[in-house]
């Protein structure tokens, strides 16, 4: 037993260091696609899109940056994806400044995926549209229940709502069947919550980064909030989701699940090493090396 302590002891920092550094990297470049159970708050948003009738309008609110990319983007993605195939017409809106270039380049990856495996071409104005950035926050959110066109006016790229034919029609909030907010922090799905599902009763879902979803969950608690993806493992959940439904899409960028390898690992480490120190202090002050 004292051999075995005096090998725990000798470990050196560095060695430590070394081990997470592959724990990281091995599973980037060969993922080993650890099972994953989706969560509750996650299998409802699927079942509540899977059960939108084809042809009918959503709203997704980009509400984040690059920064908080590596955490919202997937669950974007794998939302899309999912929309998509369920041929549902899809109008976005952006709070934050880069909201925009986020759900463009998602959508640019969509159209690749979709081309491949159904030969479908996604089209601008028709399945989807980018409505351009305002400053408003809150204020915006419950002017659009009011008068959509009237608040959010032009796409990107300057075209007016009123001639897309996608939003032509759309007159308030309440023309869509659902909203999703992709949320990084103020303005976000807090004030989506808050406003639209309060107010107006359209059913509110979405993603937040993981430090922000302890704020968030007492709004899914209490049933105002339909479903939450939260952090990178939310991501993997829908897509997780998805994939069983829908395999061909199992051989594309999947950054959640992938993600989840690693996080995994140093998961199960940190434990392991907590272990050890542990093993190592109940000796010493079995031996009276410390109080």
């Amino acid at each position: 037993m004292n051999i075995f302590i005096r090998l725990l002891k000798s470990i050196d920092r560095k060695f430590i260091f070394i081990i997470t550094f592959f724990a990281v990297v091995i599973p980037m470049f060969y993922p080993l696609y650890l099972p994953i159970i989706p969560e509750d708050s996650v299998r409802s948003i699927f079942k509540k899109i899977d059960a939108i009738p084809e042809g009918s309008k959503i709203l997704m609110s980009f509400d984040y940056d690059p920064a908080s990319k590596p955490e919202c983007h997937p669950m974007a993605i794998a939302n899309l994806r999912h929309a998509f195939k369920k041929n549902l017409k899809i109008v976005i809106i952006q709070l934050w400044p880069f909201g925009g270039a986020m759900a463009t380049e998602a959508i640019d990856e969509l159209k690749k995926e979709f081309k491949e495996i159904y030969n479908r071409d996604i089209i601008y104005g028709d399945d989807y549209c980018i409505l351009g950035y305002k400053v408003g926050g809150a204020i915006l959110i419950q002017q659009s229940g009011k008068d959509f066109n009237g608040t959010f006016m032009e796409d990107i790229d300057g075209k007016k709502a009123s001639e897309i034919s996608l939003t032509k029609d759309v007159k308030t909030i309440k023309d869509f069947e659902l909203v999703l907010s992709y949320s990084a922090g103020d303005p976000g799905i807090k004030q989506w919550v808050m406003i639209v599902d309060a107010q107006y009763k359209v059913p509110v879902a979405g993603g937040v980064t993981a430090v922000t979803a302890p704020e968030i969950t007492p709004y899914l608690n209490s049933g105002q909030l339909l479903g939450l993806m939260a952090g990178l493992r939310g991501a993997a959940d829908y897509e997780t989701l998805v994939n069983k439904k829908y395999p061909p899409f199992k051989k594309y960028v999947n950054s959640g699940t992938s993600g989840m390898d690693p996080q995994n690992i140093v998961h199960l480490m940190i434990i392991i090493f907590i272990i050890i120190a542990n093993i190592i202090y109940w000796h010493d002050k079995k031996m009276g090396l410390v109080r």
